[in-house]
């Protein structure tokens, strides 16, 4: 390509930046970066506290994901009054594989597991609120309020990583990796440790000595399931919340001294229980989907529970396309006629783009990116009135993967 040609693209680029940015949300790239190695490229995204969209590249019909949930917090011995306790450290988040089906030009939304907060000691004189808490993305909170005391918290429980569709809601979760539960203190008598429980995993019982009633056990926090909640521990013991009926809050919940609140997951993990110097830790939340059953679109499931430590993480592994302008160009005419649009809007969307395709054709890049960007213009202008929102939106992301792809590279 001469430098005059290279020049003439460069302003058309520029110019052309702003007419994309103001005609639709564009995802920003993945938080962990894309790396492509001969024909495979991996996308990852990290730990941020936030949802992260992510719209399928042109020419993508699956992709594997990864996907790793949350660790619960742990509560380490010695760093709290009663040192005689072994505490616990927190339950490990789960892993799903999946190769799922997807459509070029559609957006995903991930959210990546938190880890949660550890354990707290405040001690005496303390007055005000502590709080451990729970991991983005559905991990349970524990909270404790005194004035002029000490208490010890119980940690916090990890969130879930999940997957989800465009629609961005609880039901349209494709893939969940489950959180760990939260440590509790443990039973002091036989050293019983208030380990959390991992992903879709109960935590254990602990034993202590009450000085009222003698040797005294409580169960751990119940693992959420695909169809339901994680129960609380009881047994006799004061207990915290399970996980939420609706899954929509995710983990159980305390407001008590000693035991862990419950991890993240399709449906959360239960708190646990405790009594006198004894603190058991909460259980794990569930994985999603069944790998006997997948929903249609979602194949060669593999789910591993309790494997991973710190922030969650996802990965989508997918085979780099081999770009074809013209024959994106041809498909984006076939979406422009099959809209259903006014016949003069159809008209005029696909001369732009056969514009595009007869300066291709001739190898005038400069001439195609001038098209490209005169078809961009009238989808704006028409956004709102012979254009839907929708419709524009579908149409501004395959011309803006076209336009990157015969202009940008």
């Amino acid at each position: 390509m001469s430098g005059s040609a290279r020049t003439t693209i460069l302003g058309l680029v520029l110019a052309a930046t702003l007419v994309f940015a103001v005609s639709a949300t564009q995802a920003a790239p993945p938080s962990g970066g894309c790396i492509t190695v001969a024909t495979t490229t991996t996308c990852t995204f990290n730990y941020t506290g936030a949802p992260e969209a992510w719209v399928v590249p042109a020419g993508v019909t699956s992709g594997v994901f990864d996907v790793f949930g949350a660790q619960g917090g742990n509560l380490a011995s010695g760093t709290f009054i009663q040192t005689s306790l072994p505490g616990g450290s927190g339950g490990m988040g789960g892993r799903v594989q999946a190769t799922v089906a997807l459509t070029p030009g559609t957006t995903l939304n991930m959210r990546v597991g938190g880890k949660g907060d550890n354990g707290i000691y405040a001690p005496p004189p303390f007055t005000g609120t502590a709080t451990a808490a729970g991991g983005f993305n559905g991990g349970g909170t524990n909270t404790g309020t005194c004035a002029s005391c000490g208490f010890v918290l119980g940690a916090a429980g990890g969130g879930s990583s999940d997957v989800r569709t465009s629609a961005d809601a609880l039901a349209s979760r494709l893939l969940v990796a489950g959180g760990g539960g939260g440590a509790g203190v443990g039973g002091g008598n036989t050293a019983d440790p208030g380990t959390g429980g991992n992903s879709a995993t109960g935590a254990k019982s602990a034993t202590g000595q009450n000085p009222q009633v003698g040797p005294i056990s409580c169960p751990g926090g119940g693992a959420g399931t695909l169809i339901g909640p994680g129960a609380a521990g009881g047994g006799g013991c004061f207990s915290g919340s399970p996980g939420d009926p609706l899954g929509l809050l995710g983990g159980g919940t305390s407001n008590l001294q000693f035991l862990g609140a419950g991890g993240g997951g399709l449906y959360g993990g239960g708190a646990g229980a405790a009594v006198g110097p004894v603190g058991t830790g909460g259980g794990g939340g569930s994985d999603y989907p069944n790998p006997l059953s997948p929903p249609a679109g979602i194949t060669n499931v593999t789910i591993t529970d309790g494997v991973h430590t710190g922030n969650g993480l996802i990965t989508v592994t997918y085979t780099t396309p081999v770009f074809d302008p013209e024959q994106a160009i041809t498909d984006l005419k076939d979406t422009v006629s099959g809209m259903g649009l006014r016949k003069g809007l159809t008209t005029a969307l696909n001369a732009k783009l056969n514009a595009a395709l007869k300066a291709l054709d001739a190898d005038d890049h400069a001439g195609a990116c001038t098209a490209l960007q005169d078809f961009q213009n009238l989808v704006n202008a028409q956004t709102g009135k012979k254009l839907s929102a929708g419709q524009a939106e579908d149409l501004t992301d395959a011309a803006r993967q076209i336009f990157e792809q015969v202009c940008f590279t």
